[in-house]
Parts: C-alpha cells; sequence; structure tokens
C-alpha cells in the first residue's frame, strides 16, 4: 500500500531508518552489467535463429532440381570406384553426374528431366531406397524439431534465472562453440566407422553402411534426396539424447551444448548434401555458410571422395578434419580396433559394395 504522509517527511529526513528502505530508489545497474544483459538477449535470439534455421531445414519437402544433363555422342570414361568423369567441363568430378552413355535414341527422355524426379540414373544403388520424403520421415523430424524447440525454452528459462553477468555471458558462448564443435568431431567418428566396418546384415546400422558405401560410388544422388529423407535416420539416432537433457539436465551451460551438438549433428547430412551441390545450384544460404568457413566447403569435402577414403570425415563445418588427420587420430583408431578385433577398415582393404554390374552402368 501506499507509504502515508508523515512516513514519506520521516525518510526525507532519515532515509537510512528501517521503515524508508522499502522506498529507497535501486541503484543504477553498473554499465558492464547492462552490457551483459544485452548480449544475454542476443544470445537467446542466436539459438532462437538457430531453431528457426533447424524447422526450416526439416520442414522443406520442395524435391531438389534435377542439373541439366546434355548428352554426348561417345560414351565418357570414368573410373568404377569414383565414377568421375574425364571431361574437362567437369571442373569438379564428385560435384557432378558425369553424364551417361548416349541411348539409341542420342537423347536422354525429355519426362525423366522436365518432371522433377530423378531417372534412373541418379537413383540410388543401395535396393529400396528412394530419394522422395514420406510422411514418416516427415513426422520424425517434425517430432525431433520440437524436442529441439522444447530444449531451447528450457535453456532461456534456465539462462533468465542467472544473474546476467560478463563471465556467464563467456560461459555461453564456450558452451555454443563447443556443441558446434562436437558436432562436426562426431560427424566425423560416425562416417568413419561406417565406411570402414560392417556391412549390409549389420544389425541397426546396416543398411546406413550399404548406403554409404553407394554414396562413394554415385556420389550425386545425395543432391537429389528430399531434405526430411536426407535427415531422418539421425533425427532419430538424436532423439534420445534430446530427451535426455530435456529431462536430466539443468545447467545452462551443459543444456546450450547439448542444444547446439544434438541440432548440429542431426542436420550433418543436409550439410553434407550442401557440399555436393555446385555453386550455382547450391542454396543461397549454403553458398554463404561455406564461404564464411562456418560448414564444410566443397574444396574440403572433395579431399575425402578420393580412395582410399581415409581421411576428412567430418562433415558439419570441417574445422576438426586438419587436426584429426595431423594426429592420425582416425588410423589410430584402426590400428586399436584391429588389435581388438583382428578387423581390417576398408581403407586397409579397397573393399567395395557389389551392387552389381548392371546398376553401375545405368
Amino acid at each position: 500500500r501506499a507509504p502515508s504522509p508523515w512516513l514519506r517527511f520521516r525518510c526525507s529526513i532519515h532515509f537510512a531508518d528501517p521503515p524508508c528502505r522499502a522506498l529507497r530508489p535501486p541503484p543504477p545497474a553498473p554499465q558492464s552489467l547492462q552490457m551483459a544483459r544485452l548480449a544475454h538477449a542476443l544470445l537467446l535470439t542466436l539459438l532462437t535463429a538457430v531453431a528457426a534455421m533447424h524447422a526450416r531445414a526439416i520442414c522443406s519437402i520442395s524435391a531438389p532440381k534435377l542439373p541439366q544433363v546434355t548428352p554426348h555422342s561417345p560414351a565418357m570414361p570414368f573410373s568404377p570406384r569414383l565414377q568421375r568423369p574425364t571431361h574437362p567441363r567437369a571442373r569438379i568430378p564428385y560435384l557432378s553426374a558425369p553424364v551417361p552413355a548416349a541411348t539409341p535414341s542420342s537423347k536422354l527422355s525429355v519426362e525423366s528431366t522436365s518432371s522433377g524426379s530423378a531417372t534412373s540414373y541418379f537413383q540410388p544403388l543401395q535396393s529400396g531406397d528412394i530419394l522422395e520424403s514420406t510422411q514418416q520421415h516427415r513426422m520424425i523430424c517434425g517430432t525431433a524439431a520440437l524436442m529441439v524447440v522444447a530444449l531451447l525454452v528450457k535453456a532461456g528459462f534456465v539462462m533468465y534465472s542467472l544473474p546476467s553477468t560478463p563471465l556467464n555471458f563467456l560461459g555461453y558462448i564456450v558452451a555454443l562453440a563447443a556443441g558446434y564443435e562436437f558436432a562436426d568431431f562426431g560427424s566425423g567418428v560416425y562416417h568413419w566407422a561406417m565406411d570402414n566396418y560392417g556391412n549390409s546384415r549389420t544389425p541397426i546400422w546396416g543398411k546406413q553402411i550399404e548406403a554409404f558405401q553407394g554414396h562413394h560410388e554415385r556420389p550425386w544422388t545425395i543432391t537429389h534426396r528430399q531434405t526430411c529423407n536426407n535427415l531422418h535416420q539421425s533425427a532419430i539416432a538424436t532423439m534420445p539424447a534430446l530427451l535426455a537433457f530435456l529431462l536430466f539436465v539443468g545447467n545452462a551451460y551443459a543444456l546450450i551444448f547439448g542444444t547446439v551438438s544434438m541440432t548440429f549433428i542431426m542436420l550433418a547430412q543436409e550439410l553434407h548434401k550442401w557440399s555436393h551441390y555446385t555453386k550455382s545450384d547450391a542454396p543461397q544460404a549454403a553458398n554463404l555458410l561455406q564461404d564464411a568457413g562456418f560448414t564444410v566447403s566443397r574444396r574440403a569435402h572433395l579431399a575425402h571422395h578420393k580412395p582410399p577414403f581415409e581421411n576428412n570425415y567430418c562433415i558439419v563445418s570441417g574445422h576438426c578434419n586438419g587436426l584429426l588427420d595431423s594426429l592420425g587420430f582416425f588410423a589410430w583408431l584402426e590400428r586399436l580396433v584391429y588389435r581388438i578385433n583382428g578387423i581390417r577398415p576398408r581403407s586397409w582393404t579397397n573393399e567395395r559394395f557389389d551392387f552389381g554390374a548392371e546398376k553401375l552402368r545405368k
């Protein structure tokens, strides 16, 4: 309730008396504290933008555009391992598909290039694999996106309850950067394991292992995958971790780390797909992020698509590739696995999956 006139008069004379302390105006916040609060708000805005980018990426269901290819009358020779065209027009061999040998009619089907659906030449080699997003793919990605948004909201509430100090803000930035680079490192370890071990009959991961090997044979098919089709498997893999962070983690730094790392682990395959686009066909956002060095670039990922496929495994930012390769990290892992179970990685044996000569000729 409002103070009485007598209390106001008394406090104007003896402001230090106990009844007057409630009327004392709060001291102005120091400039450093005001800047910290502003930085806190900017960080929340940045995290919200990450969630918005994630939701926009996984909800995009438009069919990818097929490259306009022009048939040549002579058959174009290319390496059976890399499908690498020798035509001088293909400056970056693994990005664009080599032009198939001329058909008897010396032309490609008009319907196959203008209808927006990939021809058999652009289809994946894995039996039963498709490029279009199904309703199940969209539901999986949508659920994962909602979990990321819920995690962002939880992180925002926890951060809001903490004092906005420069030290706290610095901790938020470190957690964000650590989460992003951990996603890059994790994508590299997972990519290395899928490339080098197991086969199509391996429990749980068999289809992914086969798909990774098919990607080495026909790298361009990934550019025809719709977004939810490309991301649904990584979304399933990150859901348990997202749920654990939602239910059991209350530390602000851990929440930021978990949100960023799980989001970009989920998006790793889409960033990988961007690295296979030519610059003219890639989304504008992809070109901007690659030019700024935030996502793995075409040139950096090109180094992976050369036999024996033993380096440059990281596909989020690509920042970890130089360090891990210079330290021989993956070579050390391969030696460790060999000492434990005697299994040689495919980077040693150059083993290839047998997709059938008929499929490779199409």
